[in-house]
């Protein structure tokens, strides 16, 4: 029987190219197809959607 323990030990990277703003574009369909930027209070932009991107952002 196959377990957990009978692979080696391997580390995934997954990079997901503007995840949270078309996460952000998924709950709110209205912003489908335009600028979305993600961030925090302190004005660091997380996340951009392409639209976003394609204007420089």
């Amino acid at each position: 029987m196959l377990t957990l323990h009978s692979y080696p030990r391997a580390i995934v990277h997954i990079d997901a190219d503007s995840f949270f703003a078309t996460c952000e574009q998924a709950l709110h369909p209205e912003w489908k197809g335009k600028p979305v930027v993600c961030g925090k209070e302190r004005g660091i932009a997380a996340s951009m959607s392409y639209e976003a991107k394609a204007r420089g952002v």
